[in-house]
C-alpha cells in the first residue's frame, strides 16, 4: 500500500460513489482499483439499483485488504479509517445517504458542497449538523496491524444518534 495516498482527499466524480471514495482513500489505493473491487462484491455498477453501496460490499473489500472492520451505531470518537453512514432516512443526506471517511487531521467528505456542482472534496472537522449516524463501520486492524483503540462493540441495533457537531 501507498501510505502517501492513504487518508488523501477523493472528489465523487458521480452521484453515488461516496462510498467508493472512502474506500479509495482509506486503503490508499486509487478510486479505479476501488471501484473495481466493490462493483465486483455488489455483483453490478454502483449505479445501477439499489443505487450506492449498502455496506456489505465496502466491508468485504475492506476485508479483503486485511482491516476488520464492527459495526457500531452509537456516536463516539472513532479511529482513522472509520468510515461513517449518514442517515438516509433524516437531513440533508435524504433519499440516499452519504459516507464520510474519519482521518487523522478530520472527516473527509468527497462531495463536502452537496448537492452543488462541480462536486468539491474537504476536511471537515466534525460530522456536518443536521445529520443523523447510521452506522460507523470501524476498523479492528489495519494492514499495517492491530489498532491500539480499545475494545469495540459489535453491531448494535438501536436508533439513530442526531450528530449536533458542525
Amino acid at each position: 500500500m501507498n501510505t502517501k495516498k492513504k487518508y488523501r482527499l477523493v472528489t465523487q466524480p458521480g452521484e453515488w460513489a461516496c462510498g467508493v471514495a472512502c474506500v479509495a482513500s482509506a486503503l490508499g489505493i486509487s478510486y479505479s482499483d476501488a471501484l473495481r473491487r466493490l462493483e465486483k462484491h455488489k455483483g453490478s455498477k454502483v449505479s445501477d439499483r439499489p443505487r450506492g453501496l449498502e455496506l456489505d460490499p465496502i466491508i468485504r473489500v475492506m476485508t479483503d485488504a486485511g482491516v476488520l472492520i464492527t459495526e457500531q451505531t452509537k456516536y463516539r470518537q472513532w479511529p482513522p479509517g472509520t468510515i461513517a453512514f449518514l442517515s438516509e432516512d433524516w437531513g440533508r443526506y435524504k433519499g440516499g445517504g452519504h459516507y464520510l471517511l474519519r482521518c487523522p487531521n478530520g472527516w473527509m467528505d468527497s462531495w463536502v458542497n452537496f448537492p452543488d456542482t462541480p462536486r468539491r472534496s474537504a476536511y471537515r472537522e466534525s460530522l456536518p449538523r443536521g445529520t443523523r449516524l447510521q452506522v460507523a463501520l470501524v476498523p479492528e486492524t489495519s494492514p499495517d496491524g492491530p489498532l491500539e483503540t480499545g475494545s469495540r462493540q459489535t453491531h448494535v441495533q438501536g436508533q439513530d444518534q442526531t450528530l449536533q457537531s458542525t
